[in-house]
């Protein structure tokens, strides 16, 4: 036990303050998101903000302008999203699903990004150009379809966290945002899980209702 305290209290020891920040607040907006809470697009706002600046110092552009020019608007439109944006009528959105041709587009986007963005990236001079930019195509797909509430957005949260934990800040020696991500990692399975939960039972009540 005293062998783990004292791993625990190394790497925190070695976290700057921004990336303690950035960490708190990022595994709390992901919690509330698990939970299916609208409060998540604030906590979110903040470790956005935080892990822009992080990125532009470890030289990750893609994962910086990702953070700065795309998650920081993008957590205004998934409040209002969550919020008002379920119907005409400005209701609540619900849970819903994504069509094989979402996945289709989803993931051709992923991909023509990771190597159109890559290219450019690495004619600049980014760390690791091509896995950066792989994660960021899919981080674009994955907050917008977290910002439309479809159980779809942690699959792609999924991928995102492997290519992150397992590749991309292991590489750049980012041990502290290596391991949050490994909790993300976990934190989106459990995402996936609890949303299916909710779109089943969701749809169980639509059909008590209509018989």
């Amino acid at each position: 036990m005293q062998t783990i305290v004292d791993f625990v209290s190394a790497i925190v020891k070695s976290m700057s303050p921004l990336e303690m920040f950035g960490a708190v607040t990022g595994l709390l907006a992901v919690y509330l998101t698990v939970r299916n809470n609208i409060w998540n697009w604030f906590w979110g706002t903040l470790s956005v903000i935080a892990y822009g600046w992080i990125f532009w110092e470890a030289k990750l552009y893609s994962n910086m302008g990702l953070q700065l020019l795309y998650f920081l608007p993008m957590q205004a439109y998934g409040w209002w999203s969550w919020k008002y944006g379920g119907n005409a009528a400005q209701e609540e959105l619900t849970i819903s699903r994504l069509p094989v041709s979402g996945w289709i587009i989803g993931l051709a986007f992923s991909a023509a990004f990771a190597l159109g963005w890559g290219r450019a990236m690495a004619g600049i001079g980014a760390s690791l150009p091509y896995a950066d930019a792989l994660v960021t195509g899919l981080s674009l797909v994955g907050q917008y379809l977290q910002a439309r509430r479809m159980v779809e957005n942690w699959h792609f949260w999924v991928m995102v966290n492997i290519v992150s934990t397992f590749y991309l800040f292991p590489m750049q020696k980012l041990y502290v945002t290596t391991g949050l991500y490994g909790i993300f990692l976990i934190l989106a399975v459990m995402g996936l899980v609890e949303w299916r939960k909710i779109w089943l039972n969701q749809q169980a009540a639509l059909t008590d209702s209509s018989g």
